[in-house]
C-alpha cells in the first residue's frame, strides 16, 4: 500500500485510518472477542466500557436529533451512566431534527447544553476547521471537529453516534468514509471513538443483524427502537450561500471528494471482524 499516514483508533486502537487525494483507507488489527448477536445487549457493554475508560471527566453527547445519537443517549440513561446531552441550533439550518434532541431530553427529564448561532456564527465555523480538512471538498466533518474543541474546552470528553459501517442499498455494499472517523484523523485520544465502532464486538453486533433487503435508515429504526424523522444534512443546506460557494468551488477544484473505503458486502465483513476461534 502507499507510504500513508496511519491513524489508530477504537479501544487498544483495534482499528486503523487513512486517506490521501482519492481514497479513504480502513484496516482492522484485531477481532471481535465475542460473537454476541444480541445488539442491544453488545450495546449496554459498550457503554459501560466507554465510561469506565473515558468517564473520569464528563461525558458530553453530541445529540444531533438523528436516531444514531438518540440510540446512543437512551443506551447510556438505561445503564446509569452520567452524560450531558449537548445540542448545537446552527442557524435555522438543522431545526427539523433538533426538535427530536430537544424532544428526547423533555420526555427524559435531562437537561442539555444548548448552544445556539446565526448564519455567520455558523459559516465563520464552517471556514475555520475547512482549512483544517484534508483532501475532501466534503464539510460534514467540520461541526465535529469544531465540537471537539468545544467539549475539550469544557474539560470533557465528546461522545458521538458515529462509527456505523454504512451501507449502500444499490450496491449491496458496506462502506467506511471520513465523516466517522474526525475523532480519530485530528483529535487523536483527546476523545473516544464512535460508540458504533469503539469495539470489533459491536461493530460485528451491528452487521450481523443487518437486513441487506432494506436501507441503513430503514434498518436503524428497526434495531434502533427509534421514530422515523427527516434525514437533514444541514451543513449541506448552507452550501448555496455566495460566500460558501466561491470556498466550495475553489477547494473542489484543489481536492476533489476522495473514494470510500467498501468493504463488500455482508458475508465479507463479517469475516473480517468475527473472532478467530470460528
Amino acid at each position: 500500500m502507499k507510504n500513508l499516514r496511519w491513524y489508530d483508533g477504537g479501544k487498544n486502537n483495534w482499528f486503523s485510518v487513512a486517506k490521501d487525494k482519492e481514497q479513504f483507507y480502513f484496516k482492522a488489527n484485531a477481532t471481535a472477542t465475542v460473537y454476541n448477536t444480541d445488539f442491544q445487549d453488545m450495546a449496554d457493554a459498550t457503554a459501560k466500557l466507554i465510561y469506565k475508560d473515558w468517564g473520569h471527566k464528563p461525558i458530553y453527547l453530541a445529540l444531533s436529533g438523528g436516531v444514531d445519537s438518540e440510540f446512543c443517549a437512551t443506551v447510556l440513561k438505561r445503564n446509569n451512566i452520567p452524560f450531558i446531552p449537548l445540542i448545537l441550533k446552527l442557524w435555522s439550518v438543522n431545526q427539523y431534527e433538533m426538535w427530536f434532541a430537544e424532544y428526547w431530553c423533555y420526555k427524559n427529564n435531562i437537561t442539555p447544553v444548548v448552544y445556539e448561532y446565526n448564519e455567520k456564527e455558523t459559516l465563520d465555523i464552517r471556514k475555520k476547521y475547512a482549512r483544517e480538512v484534508m483532501h475532501t471538498s466534503t464539510f460534514s466533518n467540520v461541526i465535529t471537529l469544531f465540537l471537539c474543541d468545544l467539549v475539550g474546552d469544557l474539560n470533557g470528553h465528546l461522545l458521538s453516534g458515529f462509527g456505523d459501517i454504512n451501507y449502500v442499498l444499490e450496491r449491496n455494499e458496506f462502506y467506511c468514509d471520513d465523516v466517522d472517523f474526525v475523532v480519530e484523523m485530528y483529535r487523536q485520544n483527546q476523545h473516544p471513538s464512535g460508540f458504533f465502532i469503539y469495539t470489533p464486538d459491536i461493530a460485528l453486533s451491528y452487521i450481523h443483524q443487518f437486513d441487506t433487503l432494506l436501507s441503513e435508515q430503514y434498518n436503524k429504526i428497526n434495531f434502533y427502537g427509534c421514530d422515523p424523522r427527516p434525514k437533514i444534512n444541514y451543513l449541506e443546506s448552507m452550501d448555496t450561500t455566495p460566500d460558501f460557494i466561491k470556498i466550495h468551488n475553489a477547494r473542489q477544484r484543489a481536492v476533489p471528494n476522495h473514494e470510500p473505503h467498501w468493504h463488500g458486502e455482508k458475508s465479507k465483513i463479517i469475516q473480517l471482524l468475527k473472532p478467530n476461534i470460528f
